[in-house]
């Protein structure tokens, strides 16, 4: 609000008064308007500060076993320097990142279900400005095939593989599609994983000898590739879970 105006004869004048609340209140607040020929002028202002209106929901949709990050951005008022965020009524849902020296403030949220439907949370913003709440919205699907995880002969790679549930699974690793003696070897074939917790598989592309099937030969020499599915089970209390790994070794290490 402008302190001093002037006004022309005979003319009105509109006098623009930004109110920006701290907190949800209500109050009456008087307003002076001083001339030395006139007097005084008082205004009463009722003020009323509601609570903030929810946000749109916000949506996450990811495999079960894999986590998705979304970026929600606040309004631009929102201070930089005096902003909590914190996720309420659901544990899968976590602020990862709070960026606000940046033209387009913005909260980094993650996803990780424990479980196959839809998961419900809300994001809490606090500030002296108030309190902003985005509802989260997130859906775990079945897992989907990944790969193909690409090997040379005779090389080994590891997966890194994390059990989403809460406790501990027994997970079995075994290899579909593999050709004629084993050519891919998985180790180790199950483990017990605690909850949340990784491990890592390891998988071994052998190289292929003189006696190699003629099967396994001629698939080799036309598409340049053997190839195989890497399974992972867990089974628990009547729940079937499977994640699939695509592999394929190379010709040649060239």
């Amino acid at each position: 609000m402008e302190n001093i105006f002037i006004v022309p004869p005979y003319e009105n004048y509109e006098l623009a008064i930004k109110y920006l609340p701290a907190k949800v209140e209500s109050a009456c607040v008087q307003l002076y308007i001083n001339n030395p020929q006139l007097g005084t002028y008082t205004y009463n202002l009722i003020l009323n500060a509601q609570a903030p209106n929810s946000e749109p929901e916000i949506h996450f949709k990811t495999p079960l076993g894999r986590s998705t990050t979304r970026s929600i951005f606040l309004p631009r008022s929102f201070p930089s320097n005096d902003l909590h965020a914190k996720i309420a009524d659901n544990k899968y849902f976590e602020v990862t990142k709070i960026n606000t020296l940046t033209d387009k403030p913005n909260i980094e949220v993650s996803f990780y279900p424990s479980d196959i439907g839809i998961s419900r949370g809300a994001l809490n913003v606090i500030s002296y400005m108030g309190e902003y709440t985005y509802p989260l919205v997130g859906e775990a699907i079945h897992p989907e095939p990944q790969g193909p995880l690409t090997l040379g002969c005779g090389e080994t790679i590891t997966i890194e593989f994390k059990n989403p549930f809460e406790d501990n699974r027994i997970f079995q690793f075994s290899l579909e599609n593999n050709v004629e003696n084993n050519f891919f070897i998985v180790k180790p074939p199950f483990e017990t994983i605690k909850g949340r917790n990784s491990t890592k598989i390891s998988i071994t592309a052998q190289r292929p000898s003189r006696q190699s099937s003629t099967t396994m030969t001629n698939r080799m020499e036309i598409t340049g590739f053997i190839t195989a599915k890497l399974s992972i089970v867990c089974e628990h209390e009547n729940a079937f879970f499977k994640w699939i790994y695509y592999l394929q070794c190379k010709l040649s290490n060239k």
